[in-house]
């Protein structure tokens, strides 16, 4: 699964990204992309206990 989240500036937003098949494995990494140039780098990665709990930097919880 992947989720587009808000842009960090001008030229970069953010994707995250669950990065196991194991249904068990909760761990989202949130990517960091620069829209010019295709680069991504990694702020942040996540390990919530569920998979209701998972956070995207920048963008609004769900309600």
């Amino acid at each position: 699964m992947v989720t587009l989240g808000a842009g960090l500036n001008a030229s970069e937003v953010t994707l995250a990204a669950h990065v196991s098949d194991d249904e068990r494995d909760h761990r989202q990494v949130v990517y960091a992309v620069n829209v010019r140039t295709g680069q991504a780098r990694v702020p942040a990665v996540h390990r919530p206990r569920a998979v209701t709990h998972l956070v995207v930097p920048g963008a609004a919880p769900l309600m």
